[in-house]
């Protein structure tokens, strides 16, 4: 359905990428990242139609978001660490690729069920074709 997600040594990886901004791994995958956050705030806030993008993007989406999952926690992760060091609340922002995140769960569960209708198609059919 879609394409393996990062390992956590992959990902510790992209943070120990030394070269020289903005060529590090991370910039760049933050970069990737930080554009379908936008993406996803448009179709999440009605700005673009949902079936639409979901035609489009279904697939590019889940791969984004679940493959760099472990990227994305550990930004959050980071950040609440900073915010107890620094005895501060975590900010509403905090929330990392949150727009990415809803979407990305509500098109999952879609593509759950289309690939669930999908197989039970195919049962009925190849129940039907051991009948004839």
């Amino acid at each position: 359905m879609w394409q393996a997600p990062l390992s956590h040594a992959q990902a510790r990886a992209i943070f120990a990428d030394k070269a020289g901004a903005p060529d590090t791994a991370e910039v760049a995958i933050r970069e990737y990242l930080n554009d379908f956050e936008e993406f996803a705030a448009a179709v999440n806030s009605g700005l673009v139609d949902d079936d639409y993008a979901y035609h489009i993007e279904n697939v590019r989406v889940l791969n984004c978001y679940y493959g760099f999952e472990e990227v994305i926690n550990h930004y959050a992760l980071e950040d609440q660490e900073r915010a107890a060091r620094q005895k501060t609340e975590l900010l509403a922002s905090s929330d990392y690729y949150g727009e990415l995140k809803r979407l990305a769960e509500k098109w999952k569960a879609r593509k759950k069920l289309e690939l669930d209708a999908e197989e039970e198609e195919r049962r009925k059919r190849k129940a039907l074709n051991r009948v004839l």
